[in-house]
């Protein structure tokens, strides 16, 4: 799975979660280790992370930063995943 957009924020470490949703612990860590636990690789776009003012650094080290999800989705698809989108 890749995470872009408005969500970008959810695969960040707890301070800087905190920071961007005044919440002082991610909820979303427990859930993105159970995922990744069952072999999901949890991905992050590295173009939302800039242009959600997130410090690279602060994405919670067990995620992989893709350079574009807009490159990881169109990959994906051409290789038969299904793109559920909201």
């Amino acid at each position: 799975m890749i995470v872009h957009g408005p969500a970008t924020p959810i695969v960040t470490e707890d301070r800087a979660y905190a920071t961007k949703t005044g919440v002082a612990s991610n909820p979303n860590l427990a859930l993105i280790e159970a995922l990744k636990k069952a072999g999901v690789s949890v991905r992050v776009c590295s173009q939302a992370v800039i242009g959600n003012k997130i410090a690279p650094a602060t994405v919670e080290k067990s995620v992989e930063t893709d350079v574009s999800a807009l490159t990881t989705l169109a990959t994906l698809q051409l290789r038969g995943w299904a793109l559920i989108s909201d």
